[in-house]
C-alpha cells in the first residue's frame, strides 16, 4: 500500500469513513453518492431507504449511516 493510500485508509478508519478507489470510474461514484447524499439531506434515512431502488449509492450511504 502506498503512503497516500494507508494514510487515508487510516483516516477513514478513524472517523468511520469510506476509502473508494479513484480511477476512471471516480467521478461517476462520486456524483452519485452526492445525489444520495441530497435526498439524505431533504429526507433523512427514511426517503433514503426509499429511494435506494432508484440510487444505487444510497445502498452504500445507508450502510455507512446505520450503525
Amino acid at each position: 500500500m502506498d503512503g497516500a493510500r494507508a494514510v487515508f485508509a487510516r483516516l477513514a478508519a478513524v472517523t468511520g469513513g469510506v476509502l473508494l478507489p479513484f480511477d476512471a470510474d471516480a467521478p461517476d461514484r462520486v456524483r452519485a453518492l452526492l445525489e444520495a447524499i441530497a435526498v439524505y439531506a431533504v429526507g433523512g434515512l427514511k426517503l433514503l431507504a426509499e429511494r435506494q431502488r432508484a440510487l444505487p449509492a444510497a445502498r452504500l450511504l445507508l450502510d455507512q449511516l446505520r450503525p
